[in-house]
């Protein structure tokens, strides 16, 4: 009669003890053979927030391709071309700056440095020009308000502009407004956002559009650091890159670490000054940068070189 039943192999105590034995022998003497232990496997990515993890998703989701260990977010990230639009001489005055507020920074020249730099403007000009507009017609809106004492809107002007809520009296919440509500020098804007940026070159830039380093203490809200003091720490994202440049200029208008900049640029206007050249304000940005004077330096270096106070007076084309 033919046995149906399969036979388990049993393994006797003294077989276990010898494999465990082995084992450990195995765990010594392999270093010593110059034998390498077994890794796991996996792509590298730099983990530096919710756009690098984006990225990977999408390159993750092409056929036929997986990532490697020499996988950079950056190289793989598509910018959009070049908008021949934007391609206008920003120190020729009798050429108009156009109204194109493009929402991505585009890929920018590679290989001719002088050329790239010159993109970088043609991109942040406009952009600068408009939020700075912006910041005009809260001016006349609030000086329209202020003659027709009309409480609501200067209150949700003192608002926007994060005016204490408690002041001693409505004149000193409109002067605070008129001091605060002003427009942010270009030349300044320009040195700033080439400087933070990398003429636009950054991964923040890149992935997140963010033009001016600004930091949020969510990473929700932005891309960490591949190497930051702080955990919490990143550097802030925006949709676009026009709500890069409102955000900045709200942070110089409001934030308490820039008052003495405020501060002379409102003395320098009652002075009779029709513009406010940014090397004249720029000392007091001291605090924007861990490096203080020497981030000052930078700047005005960044202004100097590049004429960047030659464009101080220059507008957007009219409205189309």
């Amino acid at each position: 009669m033919v046995n149906n039943h399969t036979t388990i192999p049993v393994i006797s105590n003294k077989t276990l003890v010898l494999a465990m034995l082995l084992a450990t022998a195995c765990h010594y003497l392999l270093p010593l053979l110059h034998v390498p232990s077994p890794t796991i496997t996996a792509p590298h990515v730099d983990f530096v927030g919710h756009s690098d993890s984006a990225v990977m998703k999408q390159k993750d989701k092409k056929p036929g391709k997986t990532a490697s260990s020499s996988y950079s977010p950056i190289a793989t990230l598509k910018l959009p071309p070049f908008p021949p639009e934007l391609d206008y001489d920003v120190f020729d005055t009798s050429q108009v700056i156009p109204r194109l507020f493009i929402s991505r920074m585009p890929a920018l020249d590679e290989h001719d440095t002088q050329r790239r730099k010159q993109q970088f403007i043609q991109v942040m000009l406009p952009l600068i020009l408009k939020a700075n507009d912006e910041i005009l017609d809260d001016k006349q809106a609030i000086a329209l308000a202020i003659r027709s004492g009309n409480d609501d809107v200067l209150a949700a002007f003192a608002k926007k502009y994060r005016l204490p809520e408690t002041q001693e009296s409505a004149e000193q919440r409109d002067r605070s407004l008129q001091i605060r509500v002003q427009p942010i020098p270009v030349d300044i804007a320009l040195a700033q956002a080439a400087v933070e940026s990398g003429w636009g070159q950054s991964r923040f830039t890149r992935e997140g559009n963010a033009l001016f380093g600004q930091w949020v203490w969510d990473i929700s809200e932005g891309i960490k650091p591949a190497q930051a003091s702080n955990s919490r720490a990143a550097v802030r994202s925006f949709p676009d890159l026009l709500s890069s440049v409102r955000s900045y200029m709200t942070n110089l208008n409001t934030h308490y670490a820039y008052e003495a900049f405020r501060k002379r640029r409102s003395e320098l206007l009652l002075s009779g000054e029709t513009s406010v050249s940014g090397l004249q304000l720029i000392p007091f940005l001291s605090r924007y940068a861990e490096t203080g004077s020497e981030y000052v330096a930078t700047l005005e270096k960044m202004i100097t070189q590049n004429d960047f106070d030659r464009l101080a007076s220059r507008q957007l084309s009219g409205e189309g």
